[in-house]
């Protein structure tokens, strides 16, 4: 079957896929198992709602080679492509739970490195803001000569306090629990077919560029640590 260009050159963790785009739809295909793609540097970054991003090569023309013979020979262009795959419902609306994200750079890179300084002098400030509170209250203090008498809490307001701390511990590991027992359940699922998952390519800005149907075999195959479900 041919497929004409572009086609994008994707790592997985686990294994390595090619995901090619033809005229009039696209599809999954599993690459030879150990074929280096990209370096071993170059590896998904999980991000939240169950979406993995991955850096992505746009393919030019049917040159091979390392990352620094595509440097020289213009052989690949770099792009900044999101690849996510989202399973059931949230396949229909990829902002419910999917946050903006790039693969980190280029200007990506640039742009974090600012992020970083300007967030470092923040709180830098604070820190100096902080320290002129604490100087006047200080001050404050020393002029009262009345002292505010510590209210003692209650046996019964102590044992309240130790409950609503308990209760919260066990809904928190409960809720783990049944999260655990949902998402082994969902796999399941689709494995048995029943929900159907959906990879959706989309750019920088979160632009959807297109929703393929996809396999859930191929997709946990190829992308699906071992320990690691798909929707974590």
């Amino acid at each position: 079957m041919l497929f004409p260009t572009p086609s994008f050159l994707i790592s997985g963790s686990s294994a390595k896929f090619i995901l090619k785009s033809p005229v009039g739809g696209a599809c999954l295909l599993p690459a030879q198992i150990g074929q280096q793609i990209l370096p071993d540097s170059w590896q998904p970054e999980q991000v939240m709602s169950g979406s993995y991003r991955l850096p992505a090569w746009h393919k030019l023309n049917n040159g091979n080679g390392s990352k620094g013979d595509i440097e020289k020979t213009g052989g690949y262009r770099r792009q900044i492509i999101l690849v996510v795959i989202m399973v059931g419902k949230t396949a229909d609306n990829p902002f419910d739970r999917l946050t903006a994200g790039t693969f980190a750079h280029g200007e990506e890179l640039k742009r974090r490195k600012r992020w970083k300084i300007e967030e470092r002098e923040r709180r830098e400030q604070k820190k100096k803001r902080k320290k002129k509170k604490k100087k006047k209250k200080k001050k404050k203090k020393k002029k009262k000569k009345k002292k505010k008498k510590k209210k003692k809490k209650k046996k019964g307001e102590e044992e309240e306090e130790e409950t609503k701390i308990m209760l919260l511990i066990s809904t928190e590991f409960w809720a783990f629990i049944y999260t655990y027992i949902l998402r082994s359940l969902q796999f399941n699922l689709m494995l048995s077919g029943l929900l159907k998952p959906t990879a959706l390519v989309m750019d920088s800005n979160l632009n959807l560029r297109q929703r393929i149907p996809t396999d859930i075999r191929m997709i946990s195959l190829a992308i699906v640590p071992p320990t690691y479900p798909l929707w974590v």
